[in-house]
């Protein structure tokens, strides 16, 4: 009788050991899914975020060499700049004849906003130059903006 419980016991605990081993397996087996998912799904946006961010790289240097261009083609002669390595400006500095003052006030009674230059003056530092912005602007806007300033020169 003793023999038969512990073999019922132990076919029992068989089962049960197998049961467990299984539901282990499934659980176990959808957690490792799970967790794959979240990794291709975490690749999947940190490859889209690469790719945004080499196509906002590209437009933004293609604004840059834009703005740039207009600058010495337009302005040639009258300004003189550097092509910036980086940032969202381009600084400027203007033939010693252009009063920046009067440049800013005819600038803005045609609708474009400049600095007059004050700002960037110091004791130790007095360059007849501004800084231009271009991120926010477009190309139509760059455009106009620089032939106002070419017509005011």
């Amino acid at each position: 009788l003793m023999i038969q419980f512990l073999t019922s016991v132990s076919s029992s605990l068989f089962l049960f050991s197998r049961i467990f081993l299984i539901f282990f397996i499934i659980i176990g087996t959808l957690y490792l899914l799970q967790r794959l998912e979240q990794s291709r799904s975490n690749t999947l946006w940190i490859l889209m975020f690469n790719l945004l961010v080499r196509c906002k790289r590209t437009v933004h240097w293609f604004v840059v060499d834009f703005f740039c261009d207009l600058l010495a083609n337009e302005l040639n002669g009258a300004v003189d700049f550097t092509v910036p390595d980086g940032g969202m400006t381009v600084w400027t500095e203007f033939d010693k004849s252009i009063n920046l003052e009067e440049l800013a006030r005819l600038a803005y009674d045609k609708g474009l906003y400049i600095s007059n230059g004050k700002i960037h003056q110091y004791p130790s530092f007095n360059k007849n130059a501004i800084r231009l912005g271009f991120a926010s602007s477009s190309i139509e806007d760059l455009t106009k903006s620089i032939l106002i300033l070419k017509d005011i020169i």
